[in-house]
């Protein structure tokens, strides 16, 4: 069971709980979806194995980078927009069980990449992770 995803500083964090009798792994992926025309509708952009006990809760946190939030034009080249984000916390594209809404800091902010929350909906399924 995926649960508490926010945004603590530059990093999404997220519980996993075991909610099986079995010893499990999980494997997490943290998809960015853009709202820009020609952008694809998510791409994945971290995810890791853990290993969770039976009744046990793993916290996860996931370094936010600038890389992540990279963009492409039609030429390949690369570019950065300051629009609003969807970062998506899920066992895999088609399973996800967090979503949170966030645009890059406005230009003039101090230190850091430093996103800033703008709206958050998480969603969070109450299946095991085993």
């Amino acid at each position: 069971r995926y649960d508490d995803c926010r945004l603590v500083g530059d990093k999404v964090c997220f519980n996993v709980t075991n909610t099986g009798e079995q010893n499990g792994q999980e494997v997490w992926q943290l998809y960015v979806r853009s709202f820009e025309q020609g952008q694809p509708r998510k791409s994945l952009k971290s995810f890791g194995r853990i290993s969770v006990l039976p009744g046990e809760t793993v916290r996860v946190e996931v370094p936010l980078t600038e890389e992540m939030f990279r963009l492409y034009d039609e030429n390949g080249d690369t570019f950065f927009s300051e629009g609003e984000y969807e970062l998506q916390v899920g066992s895999s594209s088609e399973d996800i069980h967090g979503t949170l809404r966030y645009s890059p800091a406005p230009k003039g902010r101090a230190a850091g990449f430093g996103l800033y929350k703008i709206a958050s909906a998480a969603k969070m399924s109450a299946e095991a992770a085993e």
